[in-house]
């Protein structure tokens, strides 16, 4: 695996270059470290509380009204792979093309660098946002996971990147100008580079358009999410008849005391413990099929939320006899199974997996940072670093995780 190159230009912008030049194919990745939980902030002395979804906004209207007209459009039009995408605590816009890499680089920079704000652009963008909010509303599992969230977290916050229909249609052109300012400072951006491509010329080009940009920079201070480590809701009941019958259990725990480093080894060593005990090859699959429960095994996911400092299991199961299946899930995370060999045999299968998915750089460059956001970790080498990972730190770090914090939930049909 071809290892990135770290740059950091004079105006605080960090560029990361994946560089593969047998590759045909060029990405540039620009992310914006600002998502829909950043509503509240300090920015030139100045205290802003903002309604939610102007980041979902702000980006629709980058692209759909930059200096060069919709550029998804333009792009789309020219076999060049083009998006944005808003997430609680980034956003996104990439480019991925076999051709005039440079040239569209340059645009993809100008996009999200350039902008020119008009009420009456502004105005077009409301009633797409307002279309894409009610289509989300409408699939059948969202309800139940917006209560789903809402049993695990104090902060409702949580779940409002798109924005409340309301909030969209009120928000004023001064209101998405702030954010910009604020928040779409160079020293606030990432930029990844990766296949082919020329890195002293990508690092020229790059340094010569941001000075052409001419952003003064102004301190911006973030509102710290708190979050407590309690779920919301210890047991809750939630009655669909459109939906099948399900169990979905959430532990919340704190991780404010590890390290990047540390919260990446737990998620490797968690996903271990996991599969483990409730895969297909589980005790808890056997019991719950030889009940009768389910012909399922339970799902099962984990990820870290390091702007919250908290970690998060989520098993869930379509299933009959749910107090009871609810039992089993407890009982398995809290005296679940391991062993040395088990163990051998899952990480050898990460392994080979990473080696085959690794040859293709796109795929380490996309994993190598969205670990850097999940962990604050930045892994030059992830292959190496799984190779380092040993059954006894795994044992030790599964020892200390805290299961007391827990939301169970039921989702039965109604009479």
């Amino acid at each position: 695996m071809n290892k990135f190159k770290k740059v950091v230009l004079k105006n605080g912008l960090t560029l990361y270059l994946f560089n593969d030049n047998k590759k045909n194919t060029s990405c540039a990745n620009i992310y914006t470290l600002a998502g829909g939980l950043d509503t509240h902030f300090i920015y030139d002395n100045i205290e802003y509380n903002q309604v939610s979804g102007i980041a979902h906004f702000l980006e629709h209207y980058l692209i759909e009204k930059s200096i060069y007209g919709n550029i998804a459009e333009i792009f789309s039009k020219d076999s060049i792979e083009s998006n944005g995408i808003t997430s609680s605590i980034t956003t996104e816009y990439y480019i991925t093309t076999v051709h005039d890499f440079e040239e569209n680089y340059i645009k993809l920079l100008n996009i999200v660098n350039n902008p020119k704000f008009d009420e009456n652009a502004i105005e077009d963008i409301r009633k797409p946002i307002v279309n894409e909010i009610n289509k989300n509303l409408d699939q059948p599992y969202m309800k139940y996971g917006t209560f789903l969230n809402d049993c695990v977290y104090h902060n409702s916050r949580y779940n409002k990147s798109l924005g409340e229909i309301e909030d969209v249609i009120n928000m004023s052109i001064e209101d998405i100008k702030v954010f910009y300012e604020a928040f779409y400072q160079p020293s606030n951006q990432i930029i990844v580079i990766s296949g082919k491509f020329d890195e002293d010329k990508i690092i020229e080009l790059t340094e010569n358009e941001y000075n052409k940009f001419k952003r003064e920079y102004k301190e911006v201070i973030k509102d710290k999410y708190y979050e407590p480590v309690t779920v919301n809701r210890e047991e809750a009941t939630f009655v669909d008849n459109n939906l099948p019958e399900a169990v979905d259990v959430r532990y919340k725990y704190d991780i404010s005391s590890l390290t990047p480093h540390d919260k990446f080894k737990l998620s490797f060593y968690m996903s271990y413990y996991l599969d483990n005990n409730f895969g297909d090859k589980s005790e808890s699959f056997d019991i719950v099929r030889e009940n009768g429960y389910s012909c399922y095994s339970i799902d099962y996911g984990y990820y870290p939320e390091i702007e919250k400092d908290i970690f998060i299991i989520e098993l869930g199961i379509d299933a009959t006899n749910l107090d009871e299946v609810a039992k089993i899930i407890d009982k398995y995370v809290k005296n679940g199974k391991t062993s040395e060999e088990s163990f051998k045999e899952f990480k050898n299968n990460v392994l080979l997996s990473m080696i085959n998915k690794y040859e293709n750089i796109f795929s380490a460059c996309s994993k190598c940072i969205g670990d850097f956001f999940r962990y604050g970790y930045l892994v030059n080498d992830p292959i190496e670093e799984v190779k380092s990972f040993t059954y006894e730190e795994c044992l030790e770090m599964i020892s200390k995780f805290d299961y007391s914090n827990r939301t169970i939930v039921k989702r039965i049909k109604g009479e």
